[in-house]
């Protein structure tokens, strides 16, 4: 309904959604732990659409070396930045955020995220 605010809360009232747009919930994972899992995210998506860096990099107007910096989970992008990456992956930017939740839900010991 037209301004009410509707959200997903889990069992500690912490807020996971607002309006479609998810936020990291502290204490759940670290800052390197989401920005890897960003990374793994953005890869997947790129290589399942057969893009090299280079043609996502243009399609994002971002540079080759930060969208691998970002692949690698050292890049800490901008909202504006999340936006055009997912333009150039052909996906609403909300896909990027729940692909990194897939991830850390199939796998969330896992180092190497």
């Amino acid at each position: 309904m037209k301004g009410q605010l509707r959200g997903i809360w889990d069992a500690d009232n912490r807020i996971h959604a607002i309006w479609g747009f998810f936020f990291v919930v502290p204490g759940r994972r670290s800052h390197e732990q989401s920005l890897r899992l960003l990374g793994r995210a953005v890869r997947e998506l790129r290589e399942q659409r057969g893009l090299s860096v280079e043609a996502l990099a243009a399609a994002a107007s971002l540079h080759a070396t930060y969208v691998t910096g970002l692949e690698q989970g050292r890049k800490n992008p901008s909202y504006h930045q999340l936006l055009r990456l997912a333009e150039g992956l052909g996906v609403q930017p909300i896909a990027l955020l729940l692909r990194i939740e897939e991830l850390d839900t199939h796998d969330p010991d896992d180092p190497s995220v």
